[in-house]
């Protein structure tokens, strides 16, 4: 609340909103006696409404990144369907040394992580029932195994499961996506608009999962395989050349 009324209205992960219901709890104190009485597994709806209530007044869009908490809370059974984006993001060694790294620290990323997940769910759903802006996001790559390219059609799954239709997970990460940072001519499929697609092989309204079923991509007015799409992604020797020119640049 001190943020939006700041000027701050895009809010990821549902950051400061239980810190707003609960005044003077924190994160990393979370098992202090006098935070004892909050049910995290089934949080207080009326609280939730309140506080949507007051970010609603502000216009506030909110990018939850639910997955991201499912992903860390469900460790080691994440969630990593067989595709060949999957594949192509497990050949990338900074990537995978990164999540390795974070998988030692996974009993306090759980712990943290597992507390507000239930709340962060019931803030998504009650603001967009609201009518406040939801949007779909990931973070990648932060955390556990957030595949990059491919963890957006986790998110959409997400907000299926707690109650969104497919048409209304498939608009938070398309045309509402746009309208929350202003951007015309995009996540529409119409005429005069930006036609970058990706046409699925079977239809995502009968079942969100068929977002990954995925036939072909149009980009730029040009047709793509996923194949040709991934043999743009620069090998690690390039990245890693790109990066030292970078910091070269700036460091003189």
């Amino acid at each position: 609340l001190d943020a939006v009324e700041c000027g701050v209205t895009w809010f990821e992960h549902a950051s400061g909103f239980a810190h707003a219901m609960y005044k003077g709890w924190n994160l990393f104190e979370i098992d202090k006696e006098e935070w004892s009485h909050i049910d995290w597994e089934n949080p207080d709806q009326e609280k939730v409404k309140e506080l949507c209530e007051k970010m609603l007044a502000y216009n506030v869009k909110l990018c939850p990144t639910l997955a991201l908490y499912d992903q860390s809370i469900k460790y080691p059974d994440v969630w990593s369907p067989e595709n060949i984006v999957v594949e192509s993001a497990a050949k990338i060694n900074y990537l995978m040394e990164y999540w390795n790294q974070q998988a030692e620290h996974v009993e306090s990323i759980k712990k943290y992580n597992a507390k507000t997940n239930n709340l962060d769910k019931a803030i998504a759903k009650t603001y967009h029932d609201m009518g406040g802006t939801v949007v779909a996001g990931t973070d990648t790559p932060a955390l556990l195994y957030s595949f990059p390219g491919m963890f957006l059609h986790r998110e959409l799954e997400i907000f299926v499961e707690i109650g969104f239709t497919e048409l209304e997970a498939l608009q938070a990460a398309t045309v509402n996506a746009a309208k929350s940072i202003n951007l015309d001519g995009i996540g529409v499929i119409k005429e005069g608009f930006i036609a970058d697609l990706v046409i699925l092989t079977d239809n995502p309204l009968e079942d969100i999962k068929h977002t990954k079923h995925i036939d072909t991509i149009v980009k730029g007015g040009k047709l793509y395989t996923q194949d040709e799409i991934l043999s743009h992604i620069p090998s690690e020797e390039e990245v890693e050349k790109s990066t030292a020119s970078f910091i070269e640049q700036w460091e003189l």
